[in-house]
Order: structure tokens, then C-alpha cells, then sequence
């Protein structure tokens, strides 16, 4: 009984976490956003094709005379969206959808580990379910389409949960240190 009981305010952040990714079951988000994190995944996926792994060039972008995007704008949010699609084999529509719904689950499941330690399980399960349905947090994904910020608002709560387990005395672990740096 006693599992049952440890297991149950997980499971309760992850059903409010999956009630939130309800609306992009019916596909990607119609955000502002959307169509350019579209875009520069189709081109990302040609290039890695090609065996560009890494390019800060996107050639295909600005009506074909190409963008140094990843100059200036972070690739983390693209790269996962690209290994849905590469490794689970997702249309992009599908991985777009996949890696939105991804970055609400990981930011109740990491607000719920953050919180707990502080101030207890009943109040963490309320904080992440808050974290999750904050107007912000559905602004970003509905309205904004903002894949990077999406991942932001997620990995928030990972490395503040990792910043404080290096607070620990027992805690050394080199996982922990890489959490904490933000990737």
C-alpha cells in the first residue's frame, strides 16, 4: 500500500500534465510561431540527411538565400523535435505535437521534484499542476507557438531541482552537475 501511496502524486501530475497536452491531439498548435519552428525543422532534417549534424547555416531559409539561425537562436528545442521524427519515426506535424506535449509533462514532473523537498507532497502536486496550467506555460504552446520557450518554461524547474540536490551534502553525482549547468 505504502508504493501505491508514493506512486500516486506522480501519477496525479502526469494525468494533469497529459489533460493539458489534450488540445494538440488534434495536431500542432495554430501559434504564431509554429509554421517558422516547422520550417526550420524540415530544413534541419534535410541537412542532417546530408550528414550536417551541426550547421549554423540553414540554407534553405529567407527564400532560399539561407540564415545563420543558429547563430542566434538555440537548436536544443529543434534537435528534439528532429529526434522524434528521425528516431520514432513522426511525421513533422507529429513530432512538433510530440515534443510540445513532452515540455508539459517535463515541467509538472520536474516543478512536482522540485517542490516536494521544500514543502511536502500535498503542496508539490498543487504547485506543478499550477506550473503547468499558468497562463504563460499555454501561452507559449497555443497562442505563441514557441517551441524554445516552451522547453525553457520545462527545463526551468529540472535545473532549480538540480541546483538544490548539489546543495546536498551527499550529493556529487556528475548527473546532477550536468542538470544544474542547464545543458
Amino acid at each position: 500500500m505504502q508504493a501505491v501511496n508514493k506512486g500516486l502524486p506522480w501519477l496525479v501530475v502526469l494525468g494533469a500534465s497529459l489533460f493539458a497536452v489534450l488540445p494538440l491531439a488534434r495536431g500542432i498548435p495554430r501559434g504564431h510561431d509554429i509554421g517558422l519552428h516547422f520550417f526550420r525543422l524540415v530544413e534541419l532534417d534535410y541537412l542532417v540527411r546530408q550528414g550536417i549534424y551541426f550547421s549554423r547555416w540553414m540554407p534553405d531559409l529567407v527564400f532560399g538565400y539561407g540564415y545563420p539561425l543558429f547563430n542566434f537562436y538555440a537548436p536544443l528545442s529543434a534537435y528534439l523535435a528532429l529526434a522524434w521524427h528521425v528516431l520514432g519515426g513522426l511525421s513533422f506535424h507529429a513530432s512538433l505535437s510530440a515534443t510540445f506535449a513532452a515540455c508539459f509533462i517535463l515541467a509538472g514532473l520536474g516543478t512536482f521534484a522540485f517542490t516536494r523537498g521544500a514543502w511536502g507532497t500535498e503542496p508539490a502536486v498543487i504547485a506543478s499542476v499550477a506550473y503547468v496550467f499558468a497562463p504563460y506555460t499555454f501561452y507559449n504552446t497555443y497562442v505563441r507557438g514557441s517551441l524554445s520557450d516552451a522547453l525553457a518554461m520545462a527545463l526551468f524547474p529540472v535545473v532549480a531541482w538540480a541546483f538544490k540536490q548539489l546543495t546536498l551534502p551527499a550529493s556529487r553525482g556528475a548527473l546532477r552537475i550536468v542538470l544544474a549547468s542547464g545543458t
